[in-house]
């Protein structure tokens, strides 16, 4: 094969890595100095370079005045190229034959630590006939560099270009460091067998990299909300997910802060950003736990109660142009049917984009659709919104979910920050705020028991009674017309008559009479409150 003067990669003789097989020789000496290094490149000429009596392998990357990158950072970035290609048992050999061959005295490799080095050069000595040649320019010891990228490198042939060159290498392999410890240790990772759980953890790590946030944005600028530990992995968590899907599900436990992460997120968007926040939250919160905790923090956002979000005239186009809308006590707009439901999704589908935050403990109170619901809000009711998550149709997935309840733990993974207080002791075990350690309460449980008729003495029999002959008229007033009256108790009276000769029992036709009248359905169940009140307080009676 003829040696070209100019190597560009463009086709077969004139590919480095052809060059480099046909000049390196068994005994040959090799100096070559890239700034880019991977084991593809490596593979191509590795059963030359096993032959020669010495091999200098200097390795280094190209830098800018703003990003001086360190040995370190080196390290990394081949760490980064080992993760993506390897794992194949093609790979995992040629990582041992690679091992092996750096364990010989003769391979030697620094790594260039000092300026701004850019240089790509080979130095073959000891090549019959030529003696030494010295290639030159810019294709890095990679597998892309040796074949495959349009490059440009010029065969220097004359001794003393020759001489040249290897004196320049010789100045950046004394002003270099020693790496050939970091290539092993390195590669050896990819070597070493790990266990089950090794193997486990490691895939946990992965699904949830993206999840595993530093710090963010605004975390280290002061703030009035403070959090302890885990409600700052709570917050952290929450931002990426509002940052993925628009909206979030605060559902930590009772007790656990879901309150100061909405707080926190309202002093980035609302007070940081100058955002408009919208929160809607029970009447009876508004004036004793919004509207002083957004005081006290300097937050400024618009606070409605639920009760005046459920009015028909509730006006929607007054918060057309907020960014974020925080709904506390989700779980109250759980019936997609009801006035507050329907109001607050066209406040969060008309108008600007908006952001969503609900927060509830109890996300699902009756079934599965409860939820649902709730996560319509987010979606904008649309029902293919987590096709990313490989979620197609939300009403289909709801579906399945209704029959199989642990279906619902993949969508709360994409949407819900929810733990639990089991979960913060275990994990969160040094958890404090300002200095001072968080404690749970423990419960302690102890049984009393008491009868009835002894506490009571027939009192509670005769308050039940009472109750059970209330008329209750003014919940029935059209049945105490005197000519309507007396009709329908000659009714009864022969419908029951009916029923006890079919062998009814006198109870069951009287409850099934009651279910065919509905005023008389409504007092059965008032009579029923008064008797639960009761069996709470006397006051409660009297309410």
């Amino acid at each position: 094969m003829t040696i070209p003067d100019i190597i560009d990669n463009s086709a077969e003789g004139r590919r480095l890595a052809d060059v480099l097989k046909e000049i390196i020789v068994p005994g040959a000496r090799v100096y070559i100095a890239s700034g880019y290094f991977n084991l593809a490149g490596f593979n191509l000429i590795r059963k030359k370079l096993k032959e020669v009596q010495e091999v200098r392998l200097l390795l280094g990357r190209a830098l800018s005045p703003q990003d001086v990158r360190s040995a370190e950072n080196f390290l990394e970035n081949l760490r980064e190229e080992a993760e993506t290609n390897m794992g194949t048992p093609e790979s995992e050999s040629l990582i041992q034959e690679f091992l092996h061959w750096l364990q010989n005295p003769e391979v030697e490799v620094k790594i260039y630590n000092k300026g701004f080095y850019h240089g790509k050069f080979y130095i073959i000595e000891e090549v019959p006939v030529l003696g030494a040649v010295a290639i030159s320019g810019s294709s890095n010891f990679t597998k892309a560099g040796l074949t495959r990228n349009t490059e440009f490198n010029t065969v220097l042939k004359q001794e003393s270009a020759v001489r040249e060159t290897k004196r320049v290498f010789e100045r950046l392999w004394n002003e270099s460091e020693d790496y050939k410890e970091d290539l092993k240790s390195l590669y050896s990772d990819f070597t070493t067998a790990y266990t089950p759980y090794e193997i486990y953890i490691k895939a946990l790590y992965a699904y949830f990299r993206d999840k595993f946030a530093s710090v963010s944005p605004t975390d280290e600028i002061p703030s009035p909300i403070v959090l302890t530990d885990f409600q700052r992995d709570g917050y952290l968590a929450a931002l990426d997910t509002l940052d993925r899907y628009g909206g979030v599900l605060l559902s930590d436990s009772v007790g656990l802060g879901k309150t100061y992460l909405a707080l926190k997120i309202l002093d980035d968007f609302a007070y940081r950003l100058r955002q408009k926040a919208l929160v809607i939250c029970p009447a009876q919160l508004k004036g004793i736990l919004w509207e002083p905790k957004l005081r006290d923090a300097g937050i400024r956002a618009d606070i409605v109660h639920r009760e005046r979000v459920s009015r028909k005239d509730f006006p929607i186009e007054d918060y057309e142009d907020h960014d974020l809308i925080v709904v506390d006590e989700s779980h109250n707009f759980r019936n997609s049917q009801t006035n507050c439901w329907k109001n607050l999704s066209s406040c969060v589908i008309r108008g600007k984009p908006k952001k969503v935050i609900l927060i509830t403990a109890t996300p699902v109170n009756n079934s599965v659709f409860d939820l649902y619901n709730q996560i319509r809000l987010i979606t904008k009711d649309r029902d293919d919104f987590f096709s990313p998550a490989g979620i197609s149709s939300l009403w289909g997935y709801f579906l399945r979910a209704d029959k199989e309840k642990e279906t619902l733990y993949d969508l709360l993974e994409e949407i819900a920050v929810r733990r639990s207080r089991p979960f913060i002791k275990k994990n969160y075990p040094d958890a404090a705020i300002d200095g001072e350690p968080i404690r749970f309460p423990e419960r302690e449980l102890h049984i009393v028991r008491y009868n009835l008729e002894e506490t009571y003495q027939g009192l509670y029999k005769e308050c039940s009674q009472a109750i059970e002959n209330l008329t209750l008229a003014s919940y029935n007033v059209e049945s105490y017309r005197k000519e309507i009256r007396q009709k329908q108790l000659d009714l009864f009276e022969e419908i029951t008559k009916v029923f006890l000769a079919e062998g009814w029992s006198e109870k069951e036709a009287k409850d099934f009479l009651m279910i065919l009248g509905r005023n008389e359905a409504v007092i059965a169940i008032l009579k029923m409150l008064f008797l639960k009140r009761l069996e709470s307080s006397i006051e409660a009676f009297r309410i």
